[in-house]
């Protein structure tokens, strides 16, 4: 299609800027793209859309893929091989044009320094050469504006069957473009998102790139949205719900003041005494500080890819980024252990990860047994790492496996030594005698999505 990527230039101003407009007049040879255009910013159902994507980069690139995609699908599907063929006759002498325009002024630049030099018979066959080169530029450039038109004759009727492509490209552009904010953003996709903001757009056409081509990719975006909104409002209730387990503390920070002292504020007898107390940071608050053990220190998660895992694979992985997720907003270190038969373990600083690494997370999968021991053994090199030895350990599993009382026992003199602790959950109905024997607490649950296992791993 003749002149397709300053198509692609029209359609992302279209999604991205406040107030797009057409122009009044164009060049012939953009006439199919004015046409397209003028169908796309007089849809109503564009103009709702736009509000998703304007001053949006993500949203506007991604749109720009996806409706150049549907673009070239109409005129597959909707435009006859002979008017197809002749786009690409104009195509070649618009490039024929600009070729020879290219060598007009070339040779134009080579007679004028000629003429400056004083060597006139020079000049005269640059100059002869150049206008040679102009007129070639000049006949390509009138076949290509004739050709046109005759194409306009027969595409401008089509523009109406552009509604149902446009459609398409619009809810694509819209799954795909959460899919992305879901894997990247902290709890939940949106725009003010400090951690999505971040990230180099690149890096985020790079994720959309593998999610449109890897469909894994995007059921564990799904999964990971989901579960990061949870992990959300787990987090959230875990804060409210602390503030009455800590105990008071004295202060000035009007949100954390007790009931009894906003009744000292609130009577006049003693709202003086109140405010002194205030400015001196003595009045009596709620102390958020926090006691808890458990939550503070880096995460461990110890997740089970055994064969029998694999029809939890996506929702795993999911919920692996939601937790990650949690370390993430908190600043915490995070380390992924999977396991089968072997065991093997990649750490993120700040729970930060990058689109390469959500790639490869999608997309590997051990398979094989079952080795608790290959998963402990990981975590213990991990927590004798100075950055991880507040860590605490989430083991995931819905396998059983033995383990030796020497083993064991060692394990747990580790545990008691290094001050961690281990929260197992198992999925599935397999027995949990042995997760007991190194385990502090044991989560039983059928899926990821399981309440009780979410609230627990979730309140880390």
């Amino acid at each position: 299609m003749p002149s397709f990527y300053s198509l692609m230039g029209d359609m992302w101003a279209g999604l991205y800027k406040l107030k797009p407009e057409l122009l009044s007049e164009v060049d012939e040879k953009l006439s199919i793209n004015y046409q397209l255009m003028k169908r796309l910013l007089e849809d109503e159902s564009f103009q709702s859309f736009r509000e998703y994507t304007k001053l949006d980069d993500l949203a506007s690139a991604i749109g720009t893929m996806k409706f150049s995609e549907q673009v070239i699908e109409w005129i597959k599907q909707e435009i006859d091989y002979n008017t197809r063929q002749q786009m690409q006759e104009v195509s070649e002498q618009q490039r024929q044009a600009d070729q020879q325009q290219e060598l007009a002024q070339q040779y134009q630049k080579q007679a004028e320094e000629a003429k400056q030099a004083g060597n006139t018979r020079k000049a005269n066959q640059q100059q002869k050469k150049a206008n040679e080169a102009q007129e070639k530029a000049n006949q390509a450039q009138k076949a290509a504006q004739q050709l046109m038109k005759q194409i306009m004759q027969t595409v401008s009727p089509k523009m109406d069957s552009t509604g149902s492509y446009f459609a398409k490209a619009m809810q694509e552009t819209k799954e795909l473009t959460d899919n992305v904010k879901d894997l990247l953003s902290g709890f939940k996709a949106g725009k003010t998102d400090a951690d999505l903001e971040s990230v180099p757009l690149r890096d985020k056409l790079q994720l959309a790139e593998a999610l449109k081509n890897t469909s894994k990719l995007k059921k564990i975006a799904e999964w990971a949205g989901r579960f990061k909104a949870i992990a959300q409002k787990k987090q959230r209730s875990k804060t409210k719900s602390a503030i009455t387990r800590k105990g008071v503390t004295t202060g000035n920070n009007v949100e954390h003041l007790l009931p009894s002292e906003i009744m000292f504020y609130m009577n006049p007898a003693t709202k003086e005494d109140f405010l002194r107390r205030f400015v001196e940071g003595q009045t009596v608050q709620y102390d958020t500080r926090g006691k808890q053990r458990v939550g503070k220190g880096p995460i461990i998660l110890c997740l089970d890819q055994s064969g029998s895992m694999r029809k939890l694979d996506e929702q795993s992985k999911g919920f692996a980024l939601a937790l990650m997720m949690i370390a993430r907003k908190q600043r915490r270190d995070f380390a992924l252990v999977n396991f089968a038969n072997q065991a093997e373990s990649y750490e993120y600083p700040n729970g930060k990860m990058t689109p390469q690494d959500l790639i490869d997370l999608a997309t590997r999968f051990l398979n094989g047994g079952t080795n608790f021991a290959s998963a402990l053994n990981k975590a213990v090199e991990i927590l004798k790492k100075s950055r991880f030895k507040q860590a605490d350990i989430c083991f995931i599993t819905d396998g059983e496996d033995h383990l030796s009382p020497e083993y064991l026992e060692r394990f747990n003199q580790f545990k008691k030594e290094k001050d961690f602790h281990v929260l197992s959950i198992v999925l599935g109905t397999e027995n949990d005698a042995t997760v007991k024997l190194f385990s502090d607490h044991v989560v039983r649950g059928s899926t990821f999505a399981d309440e009780r296992v979410m609230d627990k791993a979730f309140s880390l």
